[in-house]
């Protein structure tokens, strides 16, 4: 029984990865996205536009990723050359 309970947790954190990484992708798709007023996963407001009604989680995957991570950790490297 254990094993079967350890492959349904590989199989599900699988899929939710995979979901997380095609959140991600998506959000790199639409730059624009940023724009709009949303919590990151460290707690800060970012954007400054109102999203469109019914878009919940229009700037953010599932996680609390969006490009403005992205962006801050780019950041250190550009700044070290």
């Amino acid at each position: 029984m254990t094993l079967f309970k350890h492959a349904w947790h590989w199989l599900r954190d699988s899929v939710e990865g995979q979901v997380e990484l095609q959140e991600r992708l998506a959000l790199l798709n639409r730059p624009w996205a940023e724009e709009y007023l949303h919590w990151s996963a460290e707690g800060e407001l970012h954007g400054h536009l109102v999203p469109p009604a019914g878009w919940r989680r229009f700037s953010v995957t599932r996680g609390g990723w969006c490009q403005g991570q992205l962006s801050a950790q780019a950041l250190p490297n550009q700044s070290a050359e």
